[in-house]
C-alpha cells in the first residue's frame, strides 16, 4: 500500500508539471533549471507551434569569440520540442506584450529546417546552452 501511495503521488506531481509547461503561450516569461552562475536567467516564449516552442533567453553568459566583449548575454531565438522545456523545469509566472524581435533567427532556422540541416533542440535548455558555447569556442 505504501509503494502505491508514493507512485500515485509521483504520477500526480508529473501531471502537474507537464500541465504547467503545456499551457505556455507567446509572451510568457519563465524561469528554468539554469546553468551554474546564471540563476537570474529567464526565457521568453516567442512562438508556440504545436510541439515546437520558440524561445529567447536573457541573462546568460555564453563565451563567444565573435562578441566584442567575448560574452553573449542574450540569445534571440532557439527552437525546442515542448517536452524538453518540460524537462528544463520551466515555471511561467509573468507575461509581456513586448515580444523580442526574433524574425531574422526564425527565418534562418526555417530555411535550414526545410533543407534538413536544422531541427528543434532535443535536450534541456541548460544542455543546449553548453552545446552552443562549445560550438562557438571551436569557431576561433
Amino acid at each position: 500500500m505504501k509503494y502505491y501511495t508514493i507512485f500515485i503521488a509521483a504520477f500526480l506531481f508529473n501531471i502537474c508539471s507537464i500541465s504547467a509547461a503545456t499551457n505556455i503561450e507567446s509572451g510568457d516569461i519563465c524561469t528554468y533549471e539554469t546553468r551554474a552562475g546564471e540563476d537570474t536567467s529567464r526565457i521568453i516564449i516567442l512562438k508556440v507551434e504545436d510541439n515546437i516552442v520558440h524561445i529567447s533567453i536573457e541573462s546568460v553568459s555564453i563565451k563567444n569569440p565573435e562578441s566584442n566583449t567575448g560574452i553573449s548575454e542574450r540569445i534571440s531565438h532557439l527552437p525546442f520540442y515542448r517536452k524538453f522545456l518540460i524537462k528544463s523545469k520551466i515555471k511561467c509566472s509573468e507575461k509581456t506584450d513586448e515580444i523580442p524581435t526574433f524574425s531574422r533567427g526564425y527565418k534562418k532556422w526555417l530555411k535550414a529546417k526545410a533543407k534538413g540541416t536544422a531541427s528543434p533542440f532535443r535536450m534541456p535548455i541548460k544542455d543546449a546552452l553548453d552545446m552552443i558555447e562549445k560550438m562557438l569556442s571551436k569557431q576561433k
